[in-house]
């Protein structure tokens, strides 16, 4: 038995108790409901097969009915039939009691078939069971159904959903079926198109892991490297491609690759299921590690001191044997010393290794030293100069000489050449009486007084004036107390500035002197003073009478004594006391205050003296007072007054002091009014609610002031109140009054008793309605009578309301149509359509409200044209992803110019620059981004002797050394595809480290310096 026949059985056996076919229920009526019909059909069929069937029946009508079922080659009178083809069919319903034919259509569909898509997910790692699979189906008929077995089709428990997880490396099968039985089972013999039991193989693979062991090139250029690779997982049968070549190897899981050269390489290992796998590997240079030399330039010209050191390697051992010619002449000192200006290639060995396997060590130069310079020192000085050796010269100079370092610490040797120019100092004598004029200056005192001056040889210079000044006047100031005897022998008494007398000085000058004289005189004096207690003199208080006296200085400075005769007279104070009531009179004044007023005369002496009045005032008391009293009034006095009156009371108060209080007395009266009143049912009076006949009383107040008795004296009459019930339909008609809706109205009337009387009327009016139902629809409406309408109508209902009112329930109904559009379009690249932006091919349903209101769909049937604009970089060579499309190639570095000629889907590239396609496909244009191809037209890469960068390989960091210092130096990295990774500028450098931040892989270094362009190749480990 087949694995599908094992899986049908156990289906067969397990499943097919729950498999049930799809049925379809349409419910529908005509002339407005009077014939009702259920319409049962069943799709279910196989391809090419008829076997569809429906039952008609009659749920509302009179009957009896005729049936009529017309479709593709098939017409029945039955209500009940089966072997219907796919297709559309009409079916009649004849009420030949009504006389009502009614017409509905329907559908038998012809199942598709089941068509399944698969993917897989293979595990992650040898041995781990993470893989996964999972099964799409379409067609048939939903809901499907799925059973998945091991590779021994032993069902797996619980996996029946189209997802299966957790899988092993390994083949497995899954079985599906949709929601229709078996095509061939049971009745109807459908055969095996489009439903049953289906059974597909999936197979878990683990994934490719390769394994490399890569051997080293031995010595640079004998491309001795080899690689053996390993692989497991897939499906088997790989190929192999690296760069460099391309090996299979049928179904073998091992490949060699020989005669390699140290580099990287992508490894990619393909198996016969399209499967792929890829590793970098690396070939690596076996033999010494790299080093940055230690360079030191020539010091100064001539000296040829230069020298270059290979101290430290890294990534590798020290070569024990250096030559800088190539390798003619060896030595094993890593120093090279005495080296004069110039280039120098460096080589290495290491001769317990191979010593005929030679590494380079690179271009490295030597520096021109800093020449030596002499120059000479001018120098004009006055008197002296100091010069750089410390000596002083105080004469010309020409031949001293100086040595010092330049700035490069070369000799720089300095002559110096120094005139000495020489100061002036002159001497001038000068004797004149009274004064001297000299350079502009009137001298008025002997003395010596210089003058700065620059002379003929620009030094400073200076004349001395030696000056004696004889005088011939002078004034003498005098000043004298009461008399003067001068130098003339006068005696003078009085101010005097015109007496002179005239000598002759030792410088044999006339000298004139002339007096200024001040006479002061001496003034004695008596002072008599009469004072009251005390007075006061030169800073001191006398208080008794006497004879003092006092020496003073003049203005002018001479004595004077002055004697004071004083006489002390004592001035007198004293007090009073006094009490009266209201006012008291004093010297002429009268107080109403108590106080102590004070009042000054003279004694007999003539001094002020003062009494003080110690003054207390008590007030009487005068008080009127008003009073209204009603009926009577009794007062303070005891006595009881009934009529108007003014009476006072004089007393003495409490201070002693006379008081009259007077009253002034107004009697008024009270008031009584009586008054009778007959009402109805209640009588509201000053805020009391009275329901019952009585005498009542109330007190009020009266405009006097006084009491207002009123007495009420009251009856009360009962009025009636009654209550009546009505129902009627739209309209009741109660006293005359016509009431349309629900209330409790009221009729006012008179009783016998004179009494008001209400009747209340609980009446209930109910409305027979008459109602318009207005309705727009689309395409259809059903109405509450349960008739659907697909035309404009007219329909009443006459019914009865529960309250029993006849109502009329009306519809006015039109019905709109809804619209179905189909739209085409073709564009490029996008196509932007009610809003949105498409960008693939397709169908575009879109929504919208038609002129009539109605929800209708547009749908855009669209096309798309893209271009693939990629290009393929190879060796010299792009490609244009496109195919079968029109082309033309431009150059970007000349404003995207057209590249004659070249028209084919391919270019061959002879010189670096910046490429680009344009792309002609359906009508559509497009164009490519640009590609930069470098390295191309030379044989290998350009290369100067001049610059050399190493290590080659590099881990990440490697050095760009020049034979001398640039100015300006430009670094742009290119990866294997021609894509700038990373740019550098350096200014002043002749060593630069540059870190290679890009992943591993080979790049492509060029290095703009000096005008020129150098490229090399590098490669990252």
């Amino acid at each position: 038995m087949t694995i599908q026949s094992k899986l049908v059985l156990y289906l067969l056996v397990l499943f097919y108790p729950v498999i049930a076919v799809s049925q379809y229920s349409e419910t529908y009526s005509c002339s407005g409901g009077l014939l009702g019909v259920v319409l049962d059909y069943d799709q279910q069929t196989c391809t090419s097969q008829c076997n569809g069937n429906y039952q008609i029946n009659v749920t509302t009508g009179v009957g009896p009915y005729t049936f009529s079922v017309t479709g593709p080659s098939y017409t029945s009178t039955l209500n009940v039939d089966s072997n219907l083809c796919p297709g559309n069919y009409s079916v009649t319903v004849t009420d030949i009691g009504q006389g009502i034919n009614c017409v509905h259509s329907f559908e038998v569909l012809e199942l598709s078939p089941i068509e399944y898509t698969v993917s897989v997910t293979n595990t992650s790692f040898a041995g781990l069971c993470d893989g996964s699979a999972e099964i799409t189906l379409t067609g048939g008929v939903p809901p499907y159904y799925y059973q998945w077995y091991d590779s021994d089709t032993i069902p797996i428990p619980g996996e029946t959903a189209n997802v299966i997880d957790d899988l092993c490396a390994g083949t497995y099968f899954v079985q599906y079926w949709d929601h229709t039985p078996p095509c061939g089972w049971g009745t109807g013999g459908c055969g095996t198109a489009g439903s049953g039991l289906n059974v597909v193989a999936v197979t878990v693979m683990d994934p490719l892991e390769i394994s490399v062991m890569a051997y080293p090139e031995t010595c640079p250029g004998n491309c001795t490297g080899s690689l053996n690779i390993t692989v497991t997982g897939g499906s088997g049968n790989y190929s192999y491609n690296i760069s460099v070549n391309e090996y299979t190897y049928g179904t073998h899981a091992h490949a060699y690759a020989n005669n390699l050269c140290y580099g990287g390489f992508t490894l990619v290992v393909t198996d016969d299921a399209g499967h792929s796998a890829s590793q970098w590997v690396e070939i690596y240079l076996v033999g010494i590690g790299w080093c940055v030399p230690v360079i030191h330039n020539e010091t100064c010209q001539g000296d040829c001191n230069g020298s270059v050191s290979f101290n430290t390697f890294y990534g590798g051992p020290a070569p024990d044997s250096f030559s800088k010619n190539g390798g003619i002449t060896w030595q094993t000192s890593n120093t090279f010393t005495g080296l004069c200006p110039g280039n120098y290639y460096f080589v290495s060995r290491m001769t317990g290794y191979n010593p005929n396997c030679i590494f380079p060590l690179g271009n490295y130069s030597i520096q021109p030293g800093a020449s030596n310079s002499t120059s000479t020192n001018f120098i004009t000085a006055c008197d002296s100069y100091t010069w750089l050796n410390g000596q002083t010269y105080t004469a010309n100079n020409s031949t001293a000489t100086y040595t010092i370092n330049n700035a490069a610490g070369c000799d720089s040797v300095i002559t110096l050449n120094l005139t000495i120019n020489h100061s002036s100092d002159i001497d001038t004598f000068a004797t004149a009486c009274d004064n001297f004029t000299w350079y502009g200056n009137n001298y008025t005192a002997s003395g010596n007084y210089t003058k700065s001056f620059i002379n003929s040889h620009g030094c400073d210079s200076t004349k001395t004036l030696h000056l004696e000044i004889n005088s011939n006047a002078g004034v003498e100031m005098v000043s004298a107390c009461d008399s003067y005897t001068w130098i003339d022998g006068i005696t003078y008494f009085d101010n005097n500035n015109v007496a002179t007398y005239t000598l002759t000085n030792v410088a044999g000058c006339d000298s004139v002197v002339t007096l200024n004289l001040t006479m002061n005189h001496s003034s004695p004096g008596n002072i008599s003073v009469t004072a009251c207690d005390n007075f006061e003199w030169y800073g001191n208080v006398y208080s008794t009478s006497g004879t003092y006296f006092k020496n003073l200085n003049t203005v002018n400075g001479c004595d004077s004594l002055v004697t004071l005769n004083l006489v002390i007279n004592n001035s007198y104070n004293s007090d009073t006391l006094a009490t009266a009531c209201d006012t008291f009179i004093w010297y002429g004044t009268t107080y109403t205050l108590s106080g102590m007023p004070t009042y000054g005369y003279n004694t007999e002496n003539g001094c002020d003296s003062i009494i003080t009045l110690n003054l207390s005032i008590e007030n009487s008391n005068y008080l009127g007072e008003d009073v209204w009293a009603c009926e009577t009034f009794t007062w303070i006095d005891g006595i009881t007054y009934t009529q108007d009156t003014t009476v006072s009371l004089y007393y003495t108060n409490s201070v002693g002091c006379d008081s009259v209080h007077t009253m002034h007395l107004d009697i008024l009266q009270n008031s009584q009014t009586a008054m009778s009143a007959t009402v109805c049912d209640n009588f509201q009076w000053f805020g009391s609610d009275y329901t019952s006949s009585g005498t009542y009383f109330h007190t009020l107040t009266a405009e006097n002031g006084c009491d207002s008795l009123l007495t009420l004296n009251l009856t009360i009459v009962n009025s009636s109140n009654t209550d009546t019930t009505a129902t009627a339909c739209d309209l009741f008609t109660w006293y005359g009054t016509t009431y349309s809706m629900s209330g409790m109205p009221t009729h006012v009337y008179t009783a016998e008793n004179g009494c008001d009387s209400i009747i209340t009327l609980n009446l209930s009016v109910f409305h027979s309605s008459n109602v318009g139902d207005y309705v727009w629809a689309c395409d259809t409406f059903t109405w509450i009578n349960g008739a659907t309408y697909y035309q404009d109508t007219s329909v009443s209902l006459y019914l009865t309301s529960v309250n029993g009112c006849d109502s009329v329930y009306s519809l006015y109904l039109d019905i709109l149509h809804s619209s179905i559009i189909d739209t085409t379009a073709t564009s490029c690249d996008s196509f932007e359509w009610n809003g949105n932006t498409y960008f693939t091919s397709g169908s575009y349903p879109q929504s919208f409200i038609n002129e009539e209101g109605c929800n209708s769909i547009i749908t855009l049937d669209l096309t798309v044209n893209n271009i693939n604009t990629n290009i393929l970089v190879g060796e010299n060579e792009l490609t244009a992803e496109t195919a079968f499309a029109q082309y033309q190639w431009l150059s970007c570095d000349d404003n995207f110019s057209i590249i004659p000629y070249q028209t084919e889907q391919s270019i061959n590239i002879d010189s670096s620059g910046n490429y680009a396609v344009e792309i002609t496909e359906n009508g559509c244009v497009d164009t490519s981004s640009c590609v930069y191809v470098i390295g191309v037209g030379t044989p290998e890469l350009i290369q100067k002797n001049n610059i050399t960068v190493f290590p080659n390989p590099t881990k990440g960091v490697f050095y760009i050394i020049t034979d001398h210092i640039c100015e300006d130096v430009i670094i742009n990295i290119y990866s294997v595809d021609h894509k700038l990774v990373q740019t550098e500028n350096h200014k002043h450098k002749q060593q630069i480290p540059v870190e290679l931040i890009g992943n591993i892989g080979l790049y492509f270094v060029e290095i703009m310096t000096d005008g020129e362009k150098t490229i090399f190749k590098i490669l990252k480990q």
